[in-house]
């Protein structure tokens, strides 16, 4: 059992609820970065692995125990995901992160409560400790064998779906923008076209003065002009 607890870097001692998803969060977002809590509940995070130094936004922490009656398969007892964003990502990223940083993320942001342990695990540490179970002689009668050889299987399928979910979440934003920009492209038009139309009624308003103006003139002319021919009194 040594190795396994190598394996899970300060993640026990977390209970199955949001608070202790949220401890387990925060553990494993220092594992491979530095971590620090601001005053407007925000975090300052900074990680050599994928080049950030900025702002880090806890967006949902999420527990999901309904389907779960006492201990669930696999020594699952609960399943968990803390989505987050980086706030201080170039605008482009944003919008559409690289498949590198996705799959980072999606590590980071889903996690499995095991019974076993009594900690939260990430996907990938879930995956490890199962292959792990079957090297362990005391595991070996609890487990049967076609756990022991397809848990890392069932692992690796959690964390593909999670990718997957991600990638989702991410198209989704993606769709929103360009509907977003859409509408701004739509509404831009229809002022340009009320510009036009205000514009053309303007230019027919001056030629309409214009025109009275001139009659007014000629009419004025034609008023002097009778009145030169009439003999004086």
């Amino acid at each position: 059992m040594t190795r396994l607890v190598l394996l899970v870097p300060a993640l026990a001692a977390a209970a199955p609820d949001r608070a202790g998803l949220i401890e387990a969060w925060e553990a494993a977002m220092r594992h491979d970065g530095e971590l620090e809590a601001q005053a407007d509940g925000d975090y300052r995070y900074r990680s050599d692995a994928i080049g950030y130094d900025g702002r880090l936004k806890r967006l949902t922490a999420i527990v999901r125990t309904d389907a779960m009656a006492g201990e669930g398969p696999y020594g699952m007892q609960a399943s968990g995901s803390v989505d987050f964003e980086l706030s201080d990502l170039p605008a482009p990223s944003q919008g559409l992160q690289s498949p590198g940083l996705m799959s980072w993320k999606s590590e980071h942001q889903n996690f499995v409560y095991d019974v076993d342990k009594q900690a939260w695990l990430s996907m990938s540490e879930w995956a490890r400790a199962l292959r792990g179970q079957g090297e362990d002689e005391q595991a070996s009668g609890r487990w049967p064998e076609w756990l022991r050889s397809y848990g890392p299987l069932f692992g690796l399928f959690a964390f593909l779906a999670a990718l997957l979910v991600g990638a989702s979440r991410q198209q989704r934003r993606v769709r929103a923008l360009m509907a977003e920009s859409h509408e701004i492209n739509r509404m831009g038009r229809e002022n340009l076209d009320r510009a036009a139309e205000l514009r053309d009624a303007q230019m027919a308003a001056t030629q309409e003065s214009i025109e009275l103006a001139r009659r007014g003139a000629a009419a004025l002319e034609a008023i002097l002009a009778e009145l030169r021919r009439r003999p004086p009194a």
